[in-house]
């Protein structure tokens, strides 16, 4: 039901009632899972222009859809960046970069 979602999160917009960083993860989080990568790296990079900041959450969900669609080099360098951004990634973001490498045959990296 994203696009149910969707509508009720622009229809937020209208109201003038502004999401939350929580918000923002949910929908973020349904995106992924449903494959529509390109909406849900648009929504964080609304997160960031509305000053609600991507949290481990948010980041988790990016990291596993990269690492399902076989682009683990690419949520490699996304922990490497929030890393930079003192953002410790948790057990669930290690856990999704080991399995994604696992499933790719680098059990070395892993």
């Amino acid at each position: 039901m994203v696009d149910e979602a969707l509508s009720l999160f622009y229809e937020m917009h209208c109201r003038r009632f502004a999401p939350n960083t929580i918000t923002y993860s949910s929908l973020i989080d349904g995106l992924c899972k449903a494959g529509r990568f390109s909406c849900a790296w648009e929504l964080v990079d609304e997160m960031h222009d509305n000053g609600q900041p991507p949290n481990i959450f948010t980041y988790n969900s990016l990291i596993n859809s990269l690492c399902k669609n076989y682009q683990v080099d690419k949520a490699i360098a996304l922990v490497n960046k929030i890393k930079d951004q003192g953002i410790q990634p948790d057990m669930f973001a290690y856990n999704i970069l080991i399995d994604g490498l696992c499933k790719g045959g680098r059990l070395q990296n892993a």
